[in-house]
C-alpha cells in the first residue's frame, strides 16, 4: 500500500461495497473524483475535479478523459486506460511513475490517482478514478529542504567563526602563558604579555557571546 494513496484506497472500496452511498460520498470527497466509461468519455466529476482540473462538470462530461492528461502522454494514457477495461481492479494507477495531469490553462501538476470498477444500474462498468494533486506536498517538501539547508549553511558558518577567532586566540593565550612560565613573571616584558593574554580572552569573550546569540531561537 502507498500511504499517500491510502484515503483513495479506502474511500474507492467504501463507494463500491455501498452503492446507495455513492453519490454522497462521491460529491463530498476531499479528492478530486471521476467517472469513466468503457469508451474514455467522463461520465461525472466532484467539485474537487471542477477546482483541480479548472473545468465545469458540464465541460467535462462527455469529453475524453485523456483533456486531463499532459498531450504528450495521451496515446500512453489511452493505451493504459484500454488495458485497464479489459481486466478491471481496484488499484493505484502508475506505481513507481510520475503522474502528471493538466489543468484547462496548460499548467502540469503531479497527482496520485487510484482506480476502481464499478456497475452502473444500467450495468455498464465504469471507472472511479481518484486523484490527489502533489503540488502542495511537493512545495512544502522544496521549503523543508531549502530550511535544512538554510540551516546547515549557518552551522558552517558558526564552526568557522569558532575556528578563526576563539580557536585562534586561545592558541595565543597558550603561547603567551608559555612563554611566561619560561621567562618568569619577573621579566621586563612580562606586563606586556600578561596584557597580551588579557587581549586574547576578551576577544574569545565577544566571540563566544555572538556565536551564542546566532545559536539562540529568534
Amino acid at each position: 500500500m502507498i500511504p499517500g494513496l491510502y484515503f483513495e484506497e479506502i474511500l474507492i472500496h467504501k463507494l463500491l461495497a455501498r452503492p446507495s452511498d455513492f453519490r454522497a460520498v462521491f460529491r463530498a470527497s476531499p479528492d478530486a473524483m471521476l467517472l469513466v466509461g468503457a469508451d474514455g468519455l467522463l461520465r461525472d466529476a466532484n467539485p474537487e475535479a471542477e477546482t483541480m482540473f479548472g473545468w465545469s462538470r458540464e465541460e467535462m462530461v462527455g469529453e475524453s478523459v485523456e483533456i486531463l492528461v499532459p498531450p504528450e502522454l495521451r496515446d500512453r494514457h489511452r493505451r493504459h486506460r484500454e488495458s485497464y477495461h479489459r481486466k478491471p481492479a481496484s488499484r493505484p494507477m502508475g506505481v513507481g511513475m510520475e503522474l502528471e495531469a493538466v489543468h484547462k490553462d496548460g499548467g502540469g501538476f503531479p497527482v496520485e490517482i487510484s482506480l476502481g470498477p464499478m456497475t452502473d444500474e444500467t450495468g455498464e462498468v465504469l471507472v472511479v478514478c481518484a486523484v490527489r494533486s502533489l503540488a502542495q506536498s511537493q512545495m512544502l517538501r522544496r521549503v523543508a529542504a531549502a530550511r535544512v539547508l538554510a540551516a546547515e549553511a549557518e552551522r558552517s558558518r558558526i564552526a568557522r567563526d569558532l575556528h578563526d577567532e576563539v580557536k585562534q586566540s586561545l592558541m595565543a593565550v597558550q603561547l603567551h602563558l608559555a612563554a611566561l612560565v619560561e621567562r618568569g613573571m619577573a621579566g621586563e616584558d612580562a606586563p606586556e604579555m600578561i596584557s597580551g593574554v588579557q587581549g586574547d580572552l576578551d576577544r574569545c569573550h565577544d566571540a563566544l557571546d555572538r556565536a551564542i546569540r546566532d545559536l539562540m531561537p529568534v
